[in-house]
């Protein structure tokens, strides 16, 4: 399921440009893409984009204090 793996080549993680050229790059509009992070901030930006998106909850990531703001999930099996 999962159809790319991108990193800082696309833009800044926290801006919603770099989310649209996403899924330019996968042939999509972005309401078509799934986002996932442990990182609220590039859900934000991912949000803004129109993807939609879900926050992981992974052992020892940092807590995110703006976690209530998304669906989270703990393993794939919840998406």
């Amino acid at each position: 399921y999962i159809q790319g793996f991108f990193d800082t080549s696309v833009g800044k993680k926290n801006e919603s440009g770099s989310y649209e050229k996403i899924a330019a790059q996968l042939g999509k509009l972005p309401n078509g893409v799934m986002f996932l992070s442990d990182v609220t901030t590039e859900l934000d930006a991912a949000s803004e984009a129109q993807m939609e998106t879900l926050l992981c909850i992974r052992p020892g990531n940092p807590i995110q204090t703006q976690a209530n703001r998304f669906k989270s999930i703990t393993t794939f099996e919840e998406i």
